[in-house]
């Protein structure tokens, strides 16, 4: 292609890229993931199990930086002339390129970064707390000594949280697990509504782990329009999310219910060339079809 078209730009994403001895592995979403590293941050400190993901995260990865690495061969070709570029975006070094930074403190100090489960060496506290409702949980991370003071109030200013010791976050740390404990005791009394809502009221991040029915009845994805309901045949009633950005002038997204098998046939057949004559008989020797299920 490049012989008849010099200036064609090329991205192509590999599992492990083109060159080196792993180059020849398949591409699949599970040996991505653990060979990029990671699940084994993602997993508990006391669990020797790997904590595995069903997401395909190094896929999304890959293709935004593809995207972005396409458009830069694009604006290279204008710069530079009008040869072409081939751009090649390996997709574990995307996983890898997420966590340069424990990359770098690995190799300052071997055995550093260890798995941290929803903890963070940024703060303390730092992670997922069950509330009041069955299975359902929030979010809370403070991120400076400030923000803990303002979720201790929060909590009413216990005594325990308003110590000398956990002003500090060297001091809290070293209670990751007692602390833990102790915000456990407070959040199962609330539900998680309550719990955001104080957070956010005096500054202390904090939100909603949401599942499938959480997202679908999130009040705010759907006062920006993000939560779209379509009749889509021969199902019925059914939601998607709708578009992943706005911008200015930008028309409002045309979304619309996917079309069954067949259902732009004739269409299709007519920007062929082919008249309406010519499409029944391919109808009626079966060598076509239209869509049976919404009765075409």
């Amino acid at each position: 292609l490049s012989a008849e078209n010099n200036g064609l730009v090329m991205m192509s994403s590999q599992l492990m890229g083109s060159r080196g001895p792993w180059a020849a592995w398949s591409g699949y979403g599970p040996n991505t993931q653990v060979t990029g590293g990671m699940t084994h941050l993602w997993n508990y400190e006391a669990t020797p199990e790997p904590a595995g993901s069903m997401s395909i995260f190094p896929d999304h990865f890959a293709g935004r930086t593809g995207a972005v690495t396409a458009l830069a061969g694009v604006l290279g070709r204008r710069l530079h002339g009008d040869s072409g570029f081939h751009v090649e975006v390996c997709q574990v070094e995307q996983v890898v390129n997420v966590m340069a930074d424990l990359l770098a403190k690995e190799s300052l100090e071997p055995g550093s970064v260890q798995p941290r489960g929803n903890h963070s060496d940024r703060g303390t506290p730092w992670g997922l707390f069950p509330c009041k409702d069955d299975d359902s949980w929030v979010v809370i991370c403070t991120r400076t000594d400030a923000e803990w003071r303002a979720f201790a109030e929060v909590m009413g200013s216990p005594d325990w949280a308003m110590t000398d010791e956990l002003a500090a976050l060297a001091g809290r740390q070293a209670r990751e697990g007692e602390i833990d404990a102790l915000i456990e005791a407070w959040t199962r009394q609330h539900t998680v509504a309550e719990v955001v809502e104080a957070c956010l009221a005096r500054r202390v991040p904090a939100g909603p782990m949401h599942n499938s029915a959480g997202q679908y009845g999130d009040p705010h994805y759907r006062a920006r329009g993000f939560i779209v309901e379509l009749d889509q045949p021969p199902i019925g009633g059914m939601t998607f999310e709708g578009p992943g950005f706005h911008a200015t002038g930008m028309p409002v997204a045309d979304i619309r219910p996917a079309p069954g098998l067949g259902a732009h046939t004739r269409d299709v057949c007519a920007e062929l060339g082919l008249d309406d004559a010519e499409i029944d008989s391919l109808l009626a020797s079966g060598a076509i079809e239209l869509d049976v299920a919404s009765g075409a």
